[in-house]
């Protein structure tokens, strides 16, 4: 499963190497700067809109790559697994939306990190 990491001043979306295949994607990041705001999704994928273009998309199961529509969203999303949604400001990415263990605490750490 993929997860959402906050490197150094970035947040990146680290992918297993079949999530890379499937979704059509390197590992999706974005300054910390960028980060607008950050919100717990249950289930996380009641969050993605649009169409998916490229990637895997499985109902009920597996979301895994870009979504267009109102914006381009990098999606990691898997069943009815909480997740969360990072807006983004000014990047290739409007959003992320990934399925995560512990979305409340790194909705935290996302709103505790100081922004340069």
């Amino acid at each position: 499963m993929a997860q959402l990491l906050l490197e150094g001043d970035r947040v990146v979306v680290r992918l297993s190497a079949a999530e890379k295949l499937l979704g059509l994607a390197n590992e999706p990041s974005a300054p910390l700067a960028a980060v607008r705001s950050a919100h717990v999704a249950r289930p996380a994928r009641k969050a993605i809109r649009g169409f998916r273009a490229p990637g895997l998309g499985v109902p009920g199961m597996a979301w895994v790559g870009h979504w267009r529509g109102r914006g381009h969203d990098f999606v990691a999303v898997y069943g009815d697994h909480a997740g969360l949604v990072v807006e983004l400001d000014g990047r290739p990415y409007a959003r992320f939306v990934v399925s995560v263990d512990d979305p409340e605490g790194i909705v935290e750490r996302l709103t505790a990190t100081p922004r340069p």
